[in-house]
């Protein structure tokens, strides 16, 4: 079998779903129904414990998730959906419903899973971590964008709190 090349986290998931995706397909290509379905169980599984903010497609349907509040939106224009980590516009755009796979196809949402349990939180500590450990060209961005450590750990607890 052949190694897969990757060194973030993005790069595995997606790994992680074209490896199960292909090896359903072993007796032949899923239909839609049954493609969103087994999409739907593999990013179930793999938002436990982890942050899954998604957009993937395979060039017909793109899926989408999220598992953090606040944190993935979309816009319905009829003859597109566009998917965005933050509301664009001044335009009615939705939040993605939290812990839920959605799969779009010809400007349609054409799948909806059920809710899994899978939230995810980031606290106090979390944030702390994370500042602790970043590289000071990171950390010199975010005091530029921010002011403070305070203002940085306050914009972060708002956004996933």
């Amino acid at each position: 079998k052949d190694v897969q090349v990757g060194n973030t986290d993005s790069e595995r998931i997606l790994h992680q779903i074209v490896d199960c995706v292909d090896n359903s397909q072993k007796d032949g290509i899923l239909d839609d129904d049954r493609l969103c379905k087994l999409i739907n169980d593999i990013i179930c599984r793999l938002s436990k414990d982890n942050k899954l903010n998604l957009i993937v497609s395979n060039g017909q349907i793109t899926f989408i998730h999220s598992n953090c509040r606040k944190s993935l939106y979309y816009l319905d224009k009829n003859d597109r959906i566009i998917v965005s980590t933050l509301a664009l516009t001044d335009e009615d755009w939705i939040e993605v419903d939290l812990n839920t796979v959605y799969a779009i196809k010809d400007a349609k949402i054409i799948y909806k899973g059920p809710a899994h349990d899978n939230e995810y939180v980031i606290t106090e500590d979390d944030v702390d971590f994370i500042l602790n450990h970043l590289g000071d060209e990171a950390m010199n961005k975010l005091l530029a964008s921010y002011g403070s450590i305070e203002n940085i750990k306050r914009q972060l607890s708002k956004t996933y709190k």
